[in-house]
């Protein structure tokens, strides 16, 4: 039995989180034996997630700052030389900078073969959301980390023996952002969403039009232009409501809520807090439609996903692998461009079709994930990048 090592720097409800389930919950059905390190943060049993591993807590409290990292460092090597002691690993899996860092610091690391996943260049992300307001000297502190993570994130890219990847986009940015070395470590293996039980598609019109849109509200997620689009269908008198759930801390990221208030949106829009997956379940059970908005970088989204899945239509902007995954549903539900009016435009036309054309396209987001989305359609693509060639 082979032993696979994931690394985590938190448990926490988020992305990262869910990828990384869905890697174990392939690897245990096929007799690996998988462990996940990581501090705990908002998942109370990491448990009940990772069904079949065997959880690591690290002691301490997860924190950002230098002094907290040191001390993080610290406790992961500690962990780690517990780990590797106790367990032959014969595989890491490596998921975001820091807790590759921390792994690489023990010597042990080395000797295995090394596996990351990448969800993202995470300097362009945080200078995706600088604002013009800030002072210059807050910008150039700004840039001066990103160069340092940036740094750190090729490094750890650059010691990986095989880098996984979801889509044409986020390899792009691989080798344009980073290093055209890299292209020959690089998989591409789409998210999947398991598809055995799937709702019944729902029948007929509701009351209330409802659109759903769940991640994090910054910059690049383009909430502001589903606000802006959400004021347009509210001027044409169209009874809809639009729930957005995010965690609440980027509430106050950029001045989303002003624009809300400006907007006098009141009631059709609705700011939800960080869902469960039992939450988000019943937010797509309300839903006619959910709509990406996305700006940049967006190097894949498992919402698109998990939205079709529930047999909802998914309404999306010509950004980033968006238009990758909704090329296999259907293009009509791509954006002309990144604008509010844009999605206003196609919202619009979605709302008018007639309900038995919705119907269709609510089978249709079943069958698409039945196909390209499925467990079945990845599962060989991730057992062969545990192998040792």
């Amino acid at each position: 039995m082979k032993t696979v090592l994931f690394t985590l720097d938190s448990f926490q409800i988020g992305g990262v989180e869910a990828f990384v389930s869905k890697y174990c919950e392939i690897l245990i059905a096929n007799r690996y034996k998988v462990l996940i390190i990581g501090q705990r943060f908002d998942i109370d049993n990491p448990q009940k997630l990772f069904l079949g591993c065997e959880i690591i807590i690290i002691p301490g409290t997860f924190g950002y700052g230098l002094s907290k990292r040191i001390i993080n460092l610290f406790f992961y090597m500690r962990t780690l030389n517990d780990v590797f002691q106790q367990n032959t690993v014969d595989y890491i899996h490596f998921s975001t900078t820091w807790s590759t860092l921390y792994s690489l610091c023990h010597w042990r690391t080395w000797r295995i073969k090394k596996i990351i996943t990448f969800y993202g260049a995470y300097d362009l992300e945080v200078l995706s959301g600088l604002l013009e307001h800030v002072s210059i000297f807050h910008i150039l502190f700004v840039r001066l980390k990103c160069m340092l993570r940036k740094q750190m994130q090729l490094l750890a890219l650059l010691l990986a023996d095989k880098i996984i990847t979801f889509s044409q986009y986020s390899k792009k940015i691989i080798t344009t952002h980073f290093s055209t070395h890299l292209q020959n470590k690089i998989i591409i293996i789409p998210g999947y969403v398991n598809t055995d039980h799937q709702p019944s598609p729902k029948s007929g019109r509701q009351k209330i039009f409802t659109i759903v849109n769940f991640g994090r509200i910054e910059p690049r997620k383009g909430t502001d232009l589903l606000l802006l689009a959400a004021k347009k269908l509210q001027e044409e008198k169209i009874n809809f409501k639009l729930y957005i759930a995010s965690p609440v801390n980027y509430w106050f990221y950029y001045p989303i809520l002003e624009l809300y208030e400006k907007l006098n949106l009141f009631l059709t829009v609705q700011f939800i807090h960080k869902v469960t997956n039992k939450q988000k379940a019943k937010l797509l059970q309300m839903a006619d439609l959910f709509v990406m908005p996305s700006k940049d970088l967006e190097t894949f989204g498992m919402t698109i996903l998990e939205s079709l899945a529930a047999a909802v239509p998914v309404l999306g902007t010509p950004s980033g692998a968006i238009p990758e995954i909704l090329s296999k549903f259907d293009s009509r539900f791509l954006c002309k461009d990144i604008t509010g009016d844009s999605l206003y435009q196609k919202i619009k036309w979605y709302y008018s079709l007639p309900a038995s054309q919705k119907k269709k396209f609510r089978q249709k987001a079943i069958v698409t994930c039945n196909k390209y989305f499925s467990k079945n359609s990845v599962e060989k693509l991730i057992l062969k990048v545990y192998t040792d060639k």
